[in-house]
């Protein structure tokens, strides 16, 4: 099968040289290189450029992209999936490294399985020591192997897919085109639904595309009857640094949690309007239990980003909280309240809460609950 690799970079020629080889090396050759560079005041493209010419990438195989200005993560990538004529799609960042032999463990997992839509690895994290230099701290990302069908619901939490540890096939973007009004985007045929740089990844979002990304693309998975593996192997490392991030690199690292904040606060009003509580919650419309337990966990996710009309729409629909049995939501009711009543939260949010703390039961056999869950 033909692996596009897609790269956005942006003044990181530093970076961008031993990042690019660790994709050029693999022990399964990619079969096709595009790097966009987003518009950079470095030596980015001639990095590119050269490693590419050094590796035997020319054109269509091998692409540099520049755009005359910087437009953010966003309109690279989506530039970049506009010449993709792979049939599956590996995302990578201009910063990290990649394990030689990560395509050739994953491709022929796709090969044995036509329904196989992504297969995301295990990574690492190396983190930087004040004043720049790497040390060998390292933080793992081991996430479980979660079934698509529950993908949705612990992405609530968090994204679970890490992106540059993403393998995902083309043909996943036709069931998200046809989802979003994008027409039919049929990776084989060469008929991209691209469409001013706007689609797929979100342009308005500095931080968080990836989260964004991944929330649709689950859906699309859940909607397509795709399947997703987790390969447990650390294949890819993510090199942190503390540059500035954004388009332009506008704002200094330690806002990044801030300006993240913001653009969840998006995506999750994103969420609430275009994706089904039935896809995010399997089973919502044939069992009550998880109707309740849906809304109390939809509410501590809009909790979490500020998003409180929406915290009070979830907690209205708990309508029956003795169903409330699991102690993981009586333990979320029991945040919220805390956390609500800190923040000086709306005073309706605080009623629901109450009402719903007051229909609890205050304890619960485990045969008990079992026969409420049944």
């Amino acid at each position: 099968m033909r692996v596009s690799v897609i790269i956005p970079t942006y003044n990181r020629a530093d970076l961008l040289s031993s990042s690019l080889v660790s994709v050029l090396e693999q022990t399964h050759r990619p079969w096709q290189v595009i790097v966009v560079d987003d518009g950079s005041s470095d030596q980015s493209h001639n990095v590119a450029a050269h490693l590419l010419s050094e590796y035997k990438y020319e054109w269509p195989y091998g692409r540099v992209i520049r755009q005359e200005k910087n437009q953010g993560k966003s309109v690279a990538v989506n530039r970049g999936l506009k010449d993709a004529d792979g049939n599956l799609i590996w995302i990578w960042d201009d910063d990290d490294l990649a394990d030689p032999e990560r395509l050739e463990r994953m491709v022929p997992m796709f090969e044995e399985d036509e329904q196989l839509g992504l297969v995301h690895t295990w990574a690492e994290w190396m983190e930087p020591i004040e004043g720049g230099a790497q040390t060998a701290q390292v933080i793992e990302w081991m996430p479980e192997d979660t079934p698509i069908k529950d993908v949705l619901r612990a992405n609530l939490r968090g994204n679970i897919f890490f992106t540059i540890s993403c393998l995902w096939r083309g043909e996943v973007l036709d069931t998200l085109a046809e989802l979003e009004g994008r027409g039919v985007y049929d990776m084989r045929e060469g008929a991209i639904a691209v469409v001013d740089g706007a689609w797929p990844l979100d342009p308005d979002l500095e931080r968080a595309q990836d989260f964004d990304f991944w929330m649709r693309m689950s859906y699309a998975m859940v909607m397509g009857e795709w399947t997703c593996k987790l390969l447990k192997e650390k294949t890819v490392t993510a090199r942190q640094h503390r540059g500035r991030r954004g388009k332009g690199h506008r704002f200094p690292f330690e806002d990044v949690p801030k300006e993240t904040m913001k653009c969840e606060r998006l995506i999750f009003q994103k969420l609430a309007r275009k994706i089904p509580i039935p896809a995010i919650f399997p089973g919502y419309n044939e069992r009550e239990v998880l109707r309740q337990e849906a809304h109390v966990e939809l509410a501590y996710a809009f909790a979490i980003r500020g998003l409180w009309d929406y915290v009070y729409t979830n907690l209205q629909l708990v309508v029956r909280p003795q169903l409330l049995v699991q102690r993981i939501h009586r333990g979320l009711v029991d945040t919220l309240w805390g956390a609500v009543r800190s923040v000086n939260g709306s005073r309706e949010v605080l009623k629901e809460l109450h009402r719903i703390k007051q229909g609890i039961p205050s304890e619960m056999s485990a045969s008990d609950a079992a026969n409420i869950i049944i």
